[in-house]
């Protein structure tokens, strides 16, 4: 609008002040005056505009929005998820291939592993912290810049353009009709020249584009992947390898980026090309009728303008289609990321079968015992597994976990024994509902109460950055006594942490895992899980790095929070308190006296056995001893 009537105005002062000797006076002129507010004040607005503009919270809203529902995702998106849909997929594969003819299966048997390192690259996880950062660091900020301004843009130039149409198609129906064909003529050349350009090269800048966020995102990868692992590449002395393959892959975004910049400037150039070669035409064709009265001079150089400032929204226009073919691909990655399976619904539906299986339960355990309570009804229920399995898939061969029948009573101490890859942290991930028993690799059922607390702890040491205390009361809501510095004290003293590390609890300084060592690091992960003081405790390999005595202590530990009903709590509270159940593995003879009872899942028929409370540690050793021998033989 603004631009439209800035034209109008200079062909005002060059035909109705200028040509008529209206300005001959050099003192004040009131039309002159008008006309320089007239250029000044819409730029004014415009400008305060432009400004306010920035206040409207629309981009930020946008923005925060859009990351998290990013964000949002990447957390209810389960790191487990990935292997199990790969176990499963895989399980498909090999009944697909059992109803195939025997040589093809043979065939097939031999690629069985090449297909599964594919397989386990194509679902990988399509929402890791590489993609999170490129998402919320480049992707959303760009799709908002075009969606949002971009868009408002473009209106405007539109409505520019259409306005800029009909004064040319004014101008020339006043002066001369009979020229009013060779005026217009750029009004319809844009239209039909731009789109046919914009359609020719549409499909190898998309490739362009793609290419780069291709080497975009293998750039960040690899810093993700060094950060991730720095201490594994400097005991390998790997620094010089990661520092070239970083160069290598830095070299190869900056030449796509170079390539499509290239292809980019060429591209914004030709409607300002074409508008060239519309103005060269029109100063060698008309500039030889200026002066008469069919071609005034203010005439042919509003036309001149007219043309240069089409040429000007329609370049303007172009790179907006071009920021829209950018932001279409980064919509897309985003949408694919929000889009991402997670087990959201798979939890959900699984809760409420839970709990429709627990009040049928509850009323059969009162129908049973008319004395009791529902509040002891509730602590009576045992987690229990009916006929439930697991398929995996060993080498080329299908293995099962189970069928597996027994119930565990809340209130003991209970510890899974077995030689690596028998199924114990698999076991344990059901249990600790760090997986969900749906999907082909699972049978039978597995019931924990929903009413229970459970806690899943990995084997891995894990800190974030913050302070000690803010570390130790992770899992306790804020003003819960659960979290006091006192009760924390407690139990790093049963746990036998340093009083060094203990006084780092009230310094409030950054707490850095590295000052304490691995040993401690341990110690206060296990911390960590008895101050949250969950119902259900699942501990995987707490004890594999100590020695018989470390370990031992550390068990009793485990043993008294189920005995008390967590540490460091008030005695006369005991009544009023849930049982605390707590399921541990580890594979180790030595230490099996300690829990209440042992479970024993044997390598050859992967069933549980349990073992005997007369002599569990010798149980446990001929067993841990015949199953090795029996691996070992097999392969």
């Amino acid at each position: 609008m603004v631009v439209v009537l800035e034209i109008a105005l200079r062909w005002y002062m060059i035909d109705n002040i200028f040509a008529k000797g209206k300005s001959g006076n050099t003192g004040f002129d009131p039309q002159l005056f008008i006309v320089g507010l007239l250029f000044l004040i819409p730029r004014l607005l415009m400008g305060f505009g432009a400004y306010r503009k920035n206040f409207w919270k629309v981009t930020g809203a946008c923005r925060l929005r859009m990351s998290e529902h990013l964000v949002r995702k990447f957390l209810v998106t389960t790191p487990e998820a990935a292997p199990h849909k790969l176990q499963e997929e895989l399980l498909q594969r090999q009944n697909t291939e059992a109803q195939s003819n025997s040589s093809t299966r043979r065939i097939s048997q031999r690629l069985l592993k090449r297909q599964t390192k594919s397989l386990a690259h194509d679902e990988a996880p399509g929402l890791d912290q590489s993609v999170l950062l490129i998402n919320i660091i480049h992707a959303i900020p760009e799709t908002i810049d075009v969606g949002l301004h971009a868009m408002l843009r473009f209106f405007s130039d539109i409505t520019e353009l259409f306005l800029i149409t009909l004064w040319s198609i004014f101008l020339a129906v006043r002066n001369d009709p009979s020229r009013a064909v060779s005026t217009v003529a750029p009004c319809v050349v844009f239209p039909i020249v731009i789109p046919i350009f914009l359609k020719l090269r549409g499909d190898k800048a998309f490739k362009l584009f793609m290419e780069v966020e291709r080497a975009h995102f293998s750039v960040m990868a690899h810093i993700d992947d060094l950060t991730k692992n720095f201490n594994l590449i400097n005991d390998y002395s790997k620094k010089g390898k990661f520092a070239d393959t970083f160069v290598s892959k830095t070299k190869h975004h900056i030449k796509q980026i170079v390539a499509r910049g290239a292809m980019n400037t060429n591209t914004r150039f030709f409607p300002e090309l074409v508008s060239l070669i519309l103005v060269t035409g029109w100063i060698i064709l008309a500039g030889p009728t200026v002066g008469t009265p069919a071609m005034t001079i203010g005439m042919f150089l509003t036309n001149l303008d007219i043309w240069k400032k089409l040429g000007t929204v329609w370049c303007q226009i172009f790179r907006i289609f071009m920021e829209f073919e950018d932001a279409h691909a980064l919509l897309v990655s985003f949408a694919n990321c929000v889009n991402a399976s997670d087990d959201t619904r798979q939890r959900k539906h699984l809760s409420e079968q839970l709990q429709e299986q627990e009040h049928q339960l509850m009323r059969e355990a009162a129908a049973c015992h008319q004395d009791y309570s529902r509040f002891f009804a509730i602590d009576d229920l045992d987690i229990c597994l009916n006929s439930f399995s697991h398929k995996y898939m060993d080498e080329t061969v299908v293995r099962e976990l189970g069928p597996l029948n027994f119930n565990l009573q809340q209130g003991y101490f209970y510890a899974v024994v077995g030689l690596p890859g028998v199924g114990k942290t698999t076991l344990l991930k059901y249990l600790g509902g760090a997986l969900l028993p749906t999907g082909n690799t699972c049978g039978g059922t597995l019931f924990v109460p929903p009413h229970l607390r459970v806690l899943h702890v990995t084997h891995a040491p894990l800190f974030f950055k913050g302070t000690l205390m803010e570390n130790m009361a992770f899992g306790v809501h804020p003003g819960d006594e659960d979290g006091s510095v006192e009760r924390v004290q407690a139990i790093f003293q049963k746990l036998g942490i340093t009083n060094r590390t203990s006084k780092m609890l009230l310094t409030g300084g950054q707490f850095h895992p590295d000052e304490v060592g691995h040993s401690e690091s341990v110690l206060l992960h296990l911390a960590r899980a008895f101050i949250a003081n969950p119902d259900v405790l699942c501990v995987h390999k707490p004890v594999i790095t100590m020695d018989s005595r470390i370990g031992s202590r550390t068990l009793r530990v485990f043993h008294e929070f189920v005995r008390q009903r967590g540490l460091a709590k008030e005695p006369k509270n005991f009544p009023r308190r849930r049982k605390r159940t707590c399921i541990i593995t580890m594979n180790r003879a030595d230490l099996t006296r300690i829990p209440d009872r042992v479970l024993f899942i044997d390598d050859k028929t992967l069933n549980i056995t349990v073992l005997q409370d007369d002599d569990r540690e010798a149980q446990a050793r001929s067993l841990l001893t015949q199953s090795f021998y029996c691996k070992d033989q097999k392969y």
